[in-house]
């Protein structure tokens, strides 16, 4: 087309269909997939907290509406299911950064992903480099990073130390699959509990946000706003 002239061998209404299509999809919601409820949980409402503006770009899978299971092998079903339907939506499935992740995303090996589809891991973080963990030789600060990457872990420090020690990652079974054993934080009821009191207390009194550790769950949140190659801006906290 020139200067808004066009010859009879261009498909001017196919051409126009497309360029439609792919903004609709542009601009629809990026679509989040969690392990689970306490993800999914977690991560709405801390983006609804810390980055107020970005809300609207996302809508996170809801468990309890179609009640469906948690836990990294079911995400990765859930993701296949939504590759081989071609939903067009942009969608990211994030999982923990442990183990049981690692092994569960083999099952998308020989999977091609289509460009509309990321899958990403909670990002290493610095307090998981030298963490407390029990094991057979008792207590050994390890880097648990890889290893017991579960949602809790992003918690902060204010909320995973207790008692002036932080509450210790607990070496279960040998995967065999990948070769590496898989750690569990201990309390994580008890952690969760704390960290939705904190959320609570900050959207009460939005002058405790800067006073209260972040890192973790604002290092989900930068991968989530920045795994698509349109990254969102960053809302600068207060304080």
């Amino acid at each position: 087309m020139s200067n808004g002239y066009c010859d009879a061998t261009e498909r001017v209404t196919d051409d126009a269909i497309v360029h439609g299509t792919v903004n609709a999809i542009v601009n629809e919601r990026i679509v989040v997939l969690t392990e689970g409820r306490t993800d999914r949980t977690v991560l709405r409402e801390s983006l609804t907290l810390l980055y107020p503006h970005l809300t609207d770009y996302f809508t996170f899978m809801d468990f309890d509406a179609v009640n469906a299971a948690g836990g990294a092998s079911q995400s990765v079903a859930i993701l296949k299911a939504f590759i081989g339907a071609k939903i067009a939506n942009r969608t990211v499935a994030l999982f923990d950064n442990d183990t049981a992740a690692k092994d569960a995303l083999r099952g998308l090996d020989g999977c091609d992903l289509p460009s509309n589809v990321r899958v990403v891991l909670y990002p290493p973080i610095a307090i998981a480099n030298n963490y407390p963990t029990i094991g057979p030789g008792g207590m050994v600060p390890m880097d648990v990073n890889g290893h017991a990457g579960s949602i809790e872990l992003y918690f902060g420090e204010d909320i995973l130390r207790r008692g002036g020690h932080l509450v210790p990652v607990q070496w279960r079974s040998m995967n065999d699959s990948i070769g590496q054993f898989h750690g569990v934080l201990g309390e994580k009821r008890s952690l969760q509990q704390a960290f939705y009191e904190k959320l609570k207390h900050c959207k009460e009194q939005p002058a405790l946000i800067g006073q209260r550790d972040w890192s973790g769950i604002i290092a989900i949140l930068d991968v989530l706003r920045t795994v698509f190659s349109d990254s969102l801006e960053p809302h600068l906290l207060d304080g």
